[in-house]
């Protein structure tokens, strides 16, 4: 079971592709957490240029958040892909996959008004007759 308080220092994380942090993207595959140890593993998109990167950003978070921690261990999961199917809700909403839940602080602020119909005051008076 991951820890949740290492998953929210992981949320400081972001993958530099895609600007999103690496919880919600899906990346953390492993996250656990005892008295004197946390070990971390990250999945990665194929062949990412910045795995390097995020292992020392992984570890800074983690050093920031738990300086108590004796050890902390982050390694990179190369054997299992990463699939959209990793992503969390948060992670579909960043990459605009799902609309934004309406709640009262995204709520429209006012009803929208209906339309006016267009009264034979302002319509144009057509003719029956033909003109030839």
């Amino acid at each position: 079971m991951n820890d949740p308080q290492v998953l929210a220092a992981l949320k400081d994380v972001l993958d530099p592709e895609m600007s999103i942090n690496i919880v919600d993207f899906g990346l953390v595959y492993r996250a656990v957490r005892t008295a004197e140890r946390i070990e971390v593993s990250i999945g990665v998109m194929s062949t990412c240029p910045a795995m390097g990167v995020l292992v020392a950003e992984a570890r800074t978070a983690l050093r920031r958040r738990f300086p108590d921690v004796a050890h902390i261990h982050v390694e990179l999961d190369m054997e299992r892909p990463w699939c959209p199917d990793r992503l969390t809700d948060e992670g579909r909403l960043a990459l605009g996959w799902v609309a934004a839940p309406v709640t009262p602080k995204n709520a429209p602020r006012h009803r929208a008004t209906p339309r006016p119909r267009a009264s034979k005051a302002i319509m144009p008076k057509v003719s029956r007759r033909w003109t030839q």
